[in-house]
């Protein structure tokens, strides 16, 4: 129930930015009429989707990591170790991926923020990846 209110109250607050970012003066038109991804005025502006796109594509990858590393680890030493790397690997993705279209949607009208914070997102993603052959060796 919490877990629920939580998620709703966290769209809620997404929706309501949007809508005042876009000069809608109607804050639940959204539920009724349209959804949050077609247009919101009459300019022909519509809000964009890849940012959705960016986390499913990451969610998938991960599942696809996670099967082929639970699925194949298991057949030596050496497949093994990259198998249990690349579910690393795709953990890392869905966390990077699942930040992306929170901090693009809450600062859909403040583009310099926006641009700072995804830009750290995908820093620190880097650095994230070239790291994991450091932390994967066999003295940790």
């Amino acid at each position: 129930m919490f877990f629920s209110l939580n998620l709703f109250s966290v769209w809620y607050s997404i929706t309501r930015n949007l809508n005042a970012c876009s000069q809608d003066s109607d804050l639940m038109r959204h539920s009724s009429e349209q959804s949050v991804f077609h247009k919101q005025d009459g300019s022909g502006d519509g809000i964009p989707r890849w940012p959705w796109f960016v986390y499913l594509t990451g969610t998938m990858v991960c599942l696809v990591c996670s099967s082929l590393s639970h699925l194949l680890a298991c057949h030596s030493n050496r497949y093994n170790l990259f198998f249990w790397r690349l579910d690393y690997a795709g953990i890392s993705l869905v966390i990077v991926s699942s930040f992306l279209a929170p901090i693009y949607y809450t600062f859909y009208c403040n583009p310099n923020p926006r641009f700072f914070y995804l830009t750290s997102i995908l820093v620190h993603l880097t650095l994230q990846g070239t790291a994991i052959r450091f932390f994967m060796c066999l003295l940790f």
